[in-house]
Parts: structure tokens; sequence; C-alpha cells
């Protein structure tokens, strides 16, 4: 049977196709402002179905800045500070981020309080002992989680120097080093040290009712102007972690088998990561041709998956598997293949397969197709993501992961940094495998049920994790070497075929941008026949919506002339997320989105 090929996007650099690039930028927030201290504040309005406010401070200092000799206090710096409502506060290697959620009528009141976290925190001694219980309590929960305990052994093998030859968690036994008073002394030093005002990053999204954003904006110049100036004087030199040449076999306590093979690559800006997103898809890539096809035909492994980066999304279900994939040191590129018994006994084998994928890849020109295809896909995925806990989950966990983004990288993007345009032509893909994906800048960690009896293992000191520490031959090391700069023919390896079945922007958009997302018509076919449940029948006959909606608005506030002229708004139902992009002078009566001039991007 003949496929019809799918409509393609023009290539010309007409006002509409400009206009739709603008658009996949979701906006700037509400307004954005810098205290005369140094902290940056941006602060986006929700709409008047919004109940709660929520707000998110992030400072640039976490784990690897802990004194040697008390492992854990920038952990204890978060369990010291509590306050009333929703609340979070948590503590990664190079940041850490408190947050909170309220009602909205007693939002003012509560940002006055979460304002002293940073300019007078209690630290009470008496509280000292408890959070002391409470992180003890938290590290015994992670002791036996593999992923955690093979984190720790990435810790424990780096270089003695290393900032991440550390122990992050802390727990009872390094935190009851010295006496509490001298405990919250170093606390009350870390704090009045690191916790600067250029060094912080403030998040707030207003609900309905809570005022403008000028009074918004007077309250927190009231507020936060009392945080000392200056930034945080930790500065780490980014240096080489680990040796090289080297493979650790780890046993499991949750009866796992699978080996995790890492390559470091630099932690770079949303428009700087395009090579590394392709090659992401492509190992995720499990039609005829992949790695992963062929892998699970020969019936080695069960899964393989692919992280890089860390967090690439508002929600605590996005995840990398290490805590190590994105640091001021640089981001993880991690395989993780779940292995059978036979799969296990290759051993070497798995990674030679690997290595030859890489060197097809590199030798290779990316098909035109695959470009669009992941360029489409990352467009949709922008619009149409729905609030299945991948996108956000909570305003909460918005502002909170908000905050952290806008620490690294440019405000205006901090939204969209996870959907940018990907294309870039072979030559970035090319240098950018040949550059990083080398036996020398990897890793492999085997994670096992039972170890060798035979063999000589160490334990890691604060999880008790047996591990086995072996050289890679180096005969194996030359032939990865090899597999990399020489595709043979006759490959097992090929590009997957086009999928006929995507939609294309113009499927989504119309050929007169009537509407964005797609009709009944290009989704179930010219007949009419409907092979889904019509829309009275989901939201009943009296258009009574199963689920309510509130309304989030990022307008742009730029005085510098600089706007197309495009009002951008977020509305976030309780399970779609989109925004709204209505032009200037434009008005839609049923406030539903519908008008041609209307369009409504789904996040």
């Amino acid at each position: 049977m003949d496929y019809p090929k799918r409509s393609r996007s023009s290539d010309d650099d007409s006002d509409d196709d400009f206009k739709r690039q603008r658009i996949a930028d979701p906006g700037r927030p509400s307004k954005s402002f810098t205290l005369e201290n140094g902290l940056k504040v941006y602060v986006f309005s929700c709409g008047e179905d919004v109940d709660d406010s929520s707000a998110s401070m992030t400072v640039r200092v976490g784990s690897f800045a802990d004194p040697p000799e008390i492992p854990g206090l920038a952990h204890l710096q978060d369990y010291l500070a509590k306050y009333d409502g929703n609340t979070n506060a948590h503590t990664e290697f190079d940041h850490t981020t408190f947050s909170f959620e309220v009602d909205t009528e007693h939002f003012h009141d509560a940002l006055d309080r979460f304002s002293h976290l940073f300019i007078n925190p209690l630290m009470e001694t008496e509280r000292l002992e408890h959070e002391i219980d409470i992180i003890d309590s938290e590290f015994l929960l992670i002791k036996y989680s593999d992923a955690d305990r093979l984190d720790q052994i990435l810790a424990h093998t780096s270089y003695e120097d290393h900032p991440f030859k550390c122990f992050s968690w802390g727990n009872r036994v390094t935190l009851t080093k010295v006496p509490l008073a001298s405990l919250r002394k170093s606390a009350l030093d870390f704090f009045n040290t690191h916790y600067r005002a250029s060094s912080m990053i403030l998040v707030i999204v207003l609900g309905s009712g809570s005022g403008d954003v000028d009074k918004i904006q007077s309250s927190v110049t009231e507020f936060f102007r009392d945080i000392p100036k200056g930034i945080s004087p930790y500065t780490p030199e980014i240096s080489r972690p680990w040796d090289s040449g080297k493979t650790y076999f780890l046993q499991s306590v949750e009866n796992n088998q699978r080996v995790m093979i890492t390559w470091r690559i630099p932690r770079e800006s949303h428009q700087q990561n395009k090579a590394a997103k392709y090659v992401m898809q492509l190992f995720s890539e499990e039609r005829e041709g992949s790695l992963p096809f062929f892998l699970k035909e020969k019936g080695w492994i069960w899964s393989l998956k692919v992280y890089t980066g860390g967090k690439n999304g508002f929600s605590a279900d996005d995840e990398d598997p290490s805590a190590y994939s994105s640091t001021s040191f640089g981001q993880l590129f991690i395989l993780v293949l779940e292995l059978t018994n036979e799969g296990l006994e290759q051993e070497y084998v798995l990674i030679n397969h690997v290595y030859e994928y890489l060197g097809f890849l590199s030798l290779n020109t990316l098909p035109p197709y695959l470009m669009k295809e992941q360029k489409d896909l990352q467009d949709m995925r922008f619009r149409f993501l729905h609030s299945d806990g991948q996108l956000i989950d909570s305003l909460l966990g918005f502002a909170d992961r908000l905050s952290a983004y806008i620490l690294w990288c440019d405000a205006n993007h901090a939204l969209s940094q996870c959907f940018s345009d990907p294309t870039c032509d072979h030559s970035e893909i090319d240098f950018f495998l040949k550059k990083h994906f080398t036996p020398a800048n990897m890793r492999i960690y085997w994670l096992v049920k039972t170890l060798p009896e035979k063999e000589v293992c160490q334990d890691e000191p604060w999880f008790g994790t047996s591990y086995m520490e072996k050289e890679i031959p180096e005969s194996c090391i030359k032939d990865w070497v090899g597999l990399r700069n020489f595709f043979p023919k006759g490959s097992r390896f090929s590009f997957p075929s086009e999928n006929l079945f995507m939609l294309s922007n113009e499927n989504l958009l119309g050929s007169d941008d009537e509407e964005l997302r797609p009709s009944n018509e290009n989704l179930l076919g010219s007949d009419d026949e409907e092979l889904h449940p019509s829309n009275e029948n989901l939201l009943g006959s009296d258009d009574e919506e199963l689920h309510e909606g509130v309304e989030m608005e990022l307008h742009d506030s730029s005085e510098d002339g600089d706007s197309d002229g495009i009002d951008n708004t977020i509305k976030i139902t309780k399970n779609i997320f989109y925004v709204s992009e209505e032009e200037d002078g434009e008005e839609n009566p049923n406030n539903d989105g519908a008008e041609a001039k209307t369009s409504e991007r789904i996040l």
C-alpha cells in the first residue's frame, strides 16, 4: 500500500513563519526588576480563578560548598527554614531552593515571613537536634536505594581534592561531630558568607486578588531590601573529577541488573545543546536499525534509556538517574541498559556495539526528515503536552523549577529551554561525538545481583556499598576508538525510515492558520466517521467542562518598543497547559480561543 506523503512546511522567510517562531517563545514575566542590593525578581500573574500564589528563592550555593569537617551543613540550612503553608526546600550540589504556596489572601503576610529566612534566620539551637534527626531519617530512607548508592560511588571514587568527593546528604554522624552550639555558629557563618542578594533569584507567581504588579514590586522591595549585598565567594574551579579507563561493579540491593555508561559533556545553554538532543533522540530510537532494536533482538537487554542534563521540565517526575547529571562542572550524558542474564555475560561486547553505533552516527549524515521530525516533536511537545506530571504538576513546583532555571539561563528562555529548536547540521553532530564520546571521557558502572566471591571488593564508608574497581583492558579501549572512527560496510545499523503518520505544523495550523490544534477531520479522516468520543460526549450537553480551569498570564511588559504586539498567555487547566496568543486589537467574544486570529499552544 502506498501511503501519502505528509505535508511539509515552507522554507521561505515569510512574516507568518517569523510569527510562528516568536510564538514558540512563551513570553516573559509580567514584571522583572532588580533591587538595589542586587536581588533579581521575576513576577508572573495568574488569572481570576487561581486561589493560590507561590514564591521561590534559589540561592547559588549548595553541597559543594560544605566545609570538609561538617558534611551535610548546606543540607541542614534548608531544614532550618520552616514556614506555614505548602512548603518545599531542597539542596542540590550547586544551588539551594526555598519555595512556598499559600492562599492568595494570605500571600502578602507569608511573603513578609518568607523574606526573613534570608535576612535574620532564627537557627535556634534547641531545634538543631530535631532537624538532625530528620536528616538522619532521610539518609536511612535512601541508604538502600541503588541510584543513591551509585551516586555515592561516583563521589567516593573522585579525586581527593575535587568537590565531587563529598558526602552531600549528611547524617547524625557528620552533624554531631561538634557541639550543637558550634554547629549553629558554623551554620550562621555559612549563611552569612553565601546567602547574598546577587547570588539569589526570586520568582513570584500571583493568584487572583493579590493586587497589581506594581503593588507587589513595592512589597518585595520593602520585604527583601535588607538582604545583604554581595555575591557568594564560592567559585569552584572546573576540573576533571576522576580517572579514565576504569569500570565499577556494584552489588544491587534492589535486585537490579543494569549497566550505566556516562560521558561528561559541557553544561551549555538551551541554544547550544542541539547536537546532544539529536544524539539523545537517536539512542532512544527503537525502530529497526537502531541500537536498542539490535540489542533486544539479541536478547541482551530489556530496555535502553537515555538521559542528559538533569531536570528538563517543571515536575518532580522529570528526573535523571544521577544527581551529578547537571552541575557547574558539566553534564553527564547517560545510557542505562537493563540487562538480561545473557546480556550481563557479554560485558564489554555490549560497549563494542555502543561505539559501533556512535561511529555510524558520526560518519553518516542525518537524513533531513529526521531533523524535521525532531523539530516538529519539540514544537508539538511544547504545545500539546498534557499536565500528567511531565511538565507542570503544581504551582509550587512551577515556581521552584523556574527560579533554578533562571539562575543558569536567560530568563526569557527559562520556560521554553526544554523545547528549543534543535536543528543543526551534520558537522555539529560529528564534532560533538568526536570531542566528547571517547573512551577517555567515559565511565562504566555495572549493577549486579552478586559480586564474584574470588574478587577483592571494597566498601564505600557512608552507604556500605560493596564494589569492585577494574581497569578496562587496553585492547578494548583500542577497539572502541577504532569502532568510533570506522563504519564497516553492511553494518547492522541504519537510520529509521520517515514517520509518515506524524503531524506537521501545517496539519496543526491549517492552511489559513485557523486553529493551532488539529481538527476532527485531520485526526479522524474525511469520511467523518469518528473513532473517538466527540467534545459533546466529553464535556456534556451543556458544555460543562469536567475539569476546572485556571489562567496564568505572562504579559510582555518590555517598554523598549521591542515587542511584536503579541499578548502571550499561559492558560492552566487541571489537565492541559497551553499558551494563547491574541494579536493586539483583536477580541475573542467567546473566550474559547476559537477565532481565526487566536491560536492556542498547549504545553
